[in-house]
């Protein structure tokens, strides 16, 4: 079996306000999400996005994807991440 790649992508993710709500979704991948504030959409996205890319890598499509979608990876940095950012580093882990 293939070692996984391990590193680092970066990813847009906006958050709207709609109606009394917040739509949250991730440029790149498509990913969508909501909450009752900016701060819980955000963090569903984040969520939501951790989620899209466990599913793609549990059918060996995360590269592919990733790929296709010009997402580049990164190596691995450590990094602290503020709410205000609107790119977010996920950490791939093998």
């Amino acid at each position: 079996m293939k070692d996984k790649v391990q590193g680092e992508i970066v990813l847009t993710m906006v958050v709207e306000r709609e109606g009394g709500h917040y739509a949250s979704f991730c440029v790149e991948l498509g990913t969508t999400s909501c909450g009752d504030t900016a701060q819980e959409a955000l963090d569903n996205i984040h969520e939501a996005v951790l989620v899209h890319l466990d599913a793609l890598d549990d059918v060996n499509e995360r590269e592919r994807t990733l790929r296709e979608k010009g997402i580049e990876l990164l190596p691995p940095t450590i990094e602290e991440i503020t709410p205000q950012q609107t790119s977010v580093r996920i950490p791939l882990h093998a």
